[in-house]
């Protein structure tokens, strides 16, 4: 049985037998909501075990704490139009990659401090870079971001592609980690 649980542990896959959300509500009815969006089990309980009484709106987003975004639905092309009051609206292709979160704070007049996170909060700021002079996206996006000077804090949230310039198009899913890491090789 112990083994099990390491086991579980180890590969992230603790299955109960019943919803995350309903562990969750035992420790406040608030609790799942909030997970849903900070994704930090520790910050949550400290929040509903500490000697002040928790208050509804005080547990919010932070610059360089990963956040779960909220995702989009998918609508029928053909209610779009009625969904949008007869307004102006744009649509763009679904891009396959994957969902990135960019956190991004002014150190001084010179360095800026940056961290990626995947949608489900894995750190990948070793991979694209945490200032201007490594990785191998950071000391490209610094400049077409306004992060030369005029940004002092920024949270960027999309969806991370591989773009081939020789092939002009997008690449398949799966290429973006391969791309990054060539960035590395001499």
């Amino acid at each position: 049985v112990e083994q099990k649980w390491l086991i579980r542990i180890v590969l992230k896959s603790l299955w109960l037998g019943l919803p995350d959300n309903q562990i969750l509500k035992l420790i406040h009815p608030d609790a799942p909501a909030l997970f849903d969006v900070s994704m930090d089990l520790r910050e949550l309980v400290r929040l509903f075990t500490s000697d002040r009484p928790y208050q509804p709106g005080t547990f919010g987003i932070n610059l360089f704490r990963p956040f779960r975004p909220q995702l989009a639905e998918r609508e029928v092309l053909e209610n779009v139009p009625e969904r949008m009051n007869g307004g102006k609206f744009y649509l763009e292709p679904k891009l396959d990659g994957e969902r990135c979160q960019l956190h991004y704070l002014r150190v001084d007049s010179l360095t800026g401090k940056y961290k990626y996170w995947s949608r489900r909060g894995t750190d990948y700021t070793y991979l694209y870079g945490q200032d201007r002079t490594e990785g191998s996206l950071t000391p490209k996006i610094e400049k077409a971001c306004g992060f030369d000077g005029s940004v002092q804090s920024a949270v960027l949230d999309g969806e991370m592609v591989v773009w081939d310039p020789n092939l002009q198009k997008y690449l398949p899913f799966g290429g973006l980690k391969t791309s990054a890491g060539a960035a590395f090789d001499p």
